[in-house]
């Protein structure tokens, strides 16, 4: 089972108060070609979907600027000259099965510009997502609602927030690559 490994970025904020995430992109970019070894997934961390409240809470007390999943064991960035765009890392190794990574790349682009139909409606029997907890109904059968996303299920709250990223400010998929 091959090995990964999941960066959480803070990057150092530029002296002139530029975005610092075209800098450190384009040097990951020279660092990972130089390597032949392009990064899983690059994304914005957008927000929370479950909480740290036992471990990692510390995690919390950070804006995350990236999220970065290289195919690699190793905890280091990719390059030293990386190391001197980042303020904060938090990584973990872990291992993929192999049969993952085959066609990932494929896989992940279909999911960030996924065709029509690939993605299934939020409705059910033209009816409105449920409101108010798990089994909540809303015109139609509804869909089972969680109380919160902390078990990574549809909740009204993440539903809400998802409504509110797709319909304006936030443009789709969160991954980059």
């Amino acid at each position: 089972m091959p090995l990964c490994t999941l960066h959480l970025l803070a990057l150092t904020p530029t002296t002139n108060g530029d975005d610092p995430l075209p800098t450190f992109l384009s040097a990951l970019r020279e660092a990972t070609t130089a390597s032949n070894s392009p990064p899983l997934t690059i994304a914005r961390p957008l927000r929370w979907i479950i909480t740290p409240t036992t471990f990692s809470t510390a995690l919390t007390q950070h804006t995350w600027d990236l999220l970065l999943i290289l195919p690699t064991a190793s905890p280091a960035l990719p390059s030293p000259d990386l190391d001197a765009l980042v303020a904060a890392r938090w990584s973990v190794s872990f291992g993929v099965p192999a049969r993952v990574l085959d066609g990932f790349a494929a896989r992940n682009e279909r999911l960030l510009r996924p065709r029509e139909g690939d993605v299934p409606s939020l409705t059910e029997g033209g009816g409105v997502v449920g409101e108010g907890g798990v089994g909540g109904t809303g015109g139609g059968r509804g869909l089972l609602m969680a109380k919160s996303a902390q078990g990574l299920e549809l909740s009204g709250e993440l539903l809400d927030w998802v409504r509110e990223f797709g319909g304006g400010g936030g443009g789709g998929g969160s991954s980059c690559a």
